[in-house]
């Protein structure tokens, strides 16, 4: 589960993988985060995890 961390922190995007080996990636907004700057984080959300899928198929 580090390819998906490290991708969103090469986007600019800090987050983490649970520690407990669950599936979960951990992100922290600000509370005075706008709906502009949360949208944001959702779309490089997406991208990682569209990275991650094309990543992961391509290595089996």
């Amino acid at each position: 589960m580090q390819f998906l961390p490290a991708r969103l922190r090469a986007l600019g995007l800090l987050a983490r993988a649970d520690d407990r080996g669950d599936s979960v990636v951990q992100i922290a907004p600000p509370l005075i985060a706008t709906r502009d700057e949360l949208d944001h984080i959702v779309d490089l959300l997406g991208q990682a995890l569209t990275d991650a899928d094309r990543h992961f198929l391509h290595a089996r």
